[in-house]
C-alpha cells in the first residue's frame, strides 16, 4: 500500500489516490485476490477507508472517473455511479459477452467435443466385444454434433471473446494464446476426421487399411487427447481473467459451488479420456491375438462384415 507522509496539495492527493488504485488493480491482476465487496463499490469502500486514515488524511476528494491501466487492460472507473468500462467496453456489455464466451467454450470443449469422442470410442469398443453398432448411425450423429452444435459454439465463443477484449491487444494473454492454440488444433482434428472418414469408407478389415492411414489414425487419437488436456488449462485461466477484468463482479460463487460445478463439467471430459485410453490399450492387445479380427483406433465400416478367423479343425 502506497503512503505519503503529509498531504501537501490537491495534486498530491490526486497522485496518492491514483497510485492507490493502481496498486490495487496490479495486485488483483497478479494475484487474482478480490477485495471484500465485489465491483467498483468494494474498490470505493477500500479507497475511502484508506485515504481517510493517517498519513493520507484526505477528507475531501472528488468522486470522479479514474483511468487506470493494468496488465494490458485499461479501466475507466466511475466512482459516482459505481460503474466501469474496460478497454472501451461498458461493464454490462463486457459481462454479457464474457458469460456467453465462457458458457459457449465450456459446453463446446467439456460436453459436446467429449461426446463426439465417446461416440467414436464406442464404435471401436463395441466391435471388440463382439457387439458392433451401425457405424453409419454414429457417423450421422457425429456429423450433426460437429457441424450443428460444436462449430457454432466455438465460433460464437471466439467472436464474443474477441469483442469482450475491446480496444486491447488480442491474443496477448496466456488464456487467449492457449485458447487460440486449442481452437487451431481442433480445426486440424476436424480436417483429419473428414479425411479418415473418406479413406476408411468401404474397408472391412484392419489389414485392408493402408499403412499411412493407420498412422493418421494414431496421430488423430493423440491429437484428440492433447486437445482435451489443453482445454483443461484454458478454462481456469479464463475464469481468472474474467474475474480480474470485471473487477471481481463475477466472483460471486463460493469455492464449494465452483468445485461442484467443475466436477459436473469434467464428468464427460474424464469419460472421453478414459474411453480413448481403454480403446488404445484394447486395440493393441487385440492385434496381438488376431490381426484379422481387430479394427483400427477409428473403426472401419461396421456395416460390412469382418472376415472371421479360420476355425481350428477339431480332431475326431
Amino acid at each position: 500500500m502506497i503512503k505519503t507522509p503529509v498531504r501537501a496539495s490537491t495534486k498530491q492527493d490526486d497522485f496518492y489516490i491514483t497510485s492507490f488504485l493502481q496498486a490495487q488493480l496490479d495486485t488483483l491482476s497478479s494475484e487474482q485476490q478480490c477485495w471484500l465487496q465485489p465491483g467498483v463499490t468494494g474498490l470505493r469502500v477500500l479507497l475511502q477507508g484508506n485515504i481517510s486514515q493517517p498519513p493520507a488524511s484526505i477528507r475531501n476528494f472528488a468522486l470522479d472517473t479514474r483511468n487506470i491501466s493494468s496488465s494490458g487492460n485499461t479501466f475507466s472507473i466511475n466512482f459516482i455511479t459505481d460503474e466501469f468500462s474496460v478497454n472501451g467496453v461498458s461493464e454490462s456489455t463486457f459481462i454479457t459477452l464474457g458469460l456467453v464466451h465462457l458458457i459457449s467454450m465450456t459446453l463446446a470443449f467439456f460436453l459436446v467435443y467429449p461426446i463426439i469422442l465417446l461416440l467414436a470410442s464406442a464404435t471401436v469398443l463395441c466391435h471388440l466385444i463382439g457387439r458392433p453398432i451401425e457405424k453409419k448411425v454414429v457417423d450421422k450423429w457425429q456429423m450433426i454434433l460437429q457441424l450443428c452444435v460444436f462449430a457454432p459454439l466455438v465460433a460464437g465463443g471466439m467472436v464474443t471473446g474477441i469483442l469482450a477484449r475491446g480496444t486491447a491487444d488480442h491474443f496477448t494473454s496466456e488464456h487467449s494464446i492457449v485458447g487460440l492454440v486449442t481452437v487451431s488444433l481442433t480445426i486440424v482434428d476436424v480436417i483429419l476426421y473428414f479425411f479418415l472418414r473418406r479413406m476408411s469408407r468401404g474397408l472391412s478389415t484392419y489389414d485392408s487399411i493402408p499403412r499411412n492411414v493407420k498412422y493418421v489414425h494414431y496421430a488423430d487419437v493423440a491429437l484428440c487427447q492433447l486437445i482435451l488436456m489443453i482445454s483443461s488449462f484454458v478454462l481456469p485461466d479464463g475464469i481468472d481473467d474474467f474475474a480480474v477484468m470485471s473487477l471481481c463482479d463475477t466472483a460471486v460463487l463460493s469455492d464449494s459451488w465452483v468445485f461442484s460445478l467443475g466436477m459436473m463439467l469434467v464428468f464427460v471430459w474424464n469419460g472421453a479420456m478414459a474411453a480413448m485410453t481403454v480403446q488404445w490399450f484394447l486395440v493393441r492387445r487385440s492385434r496381438k491375438t488376431d490381426a484379422q479380427e481387430t479394427v483400427p483406433l477409428c473403426a472401419v465400416d461396421s456395416s460390412r462384415s469382418i472376415s472371421p478367423p479360420a476355425e481350428k479343425a477339431s480332431g475326431p
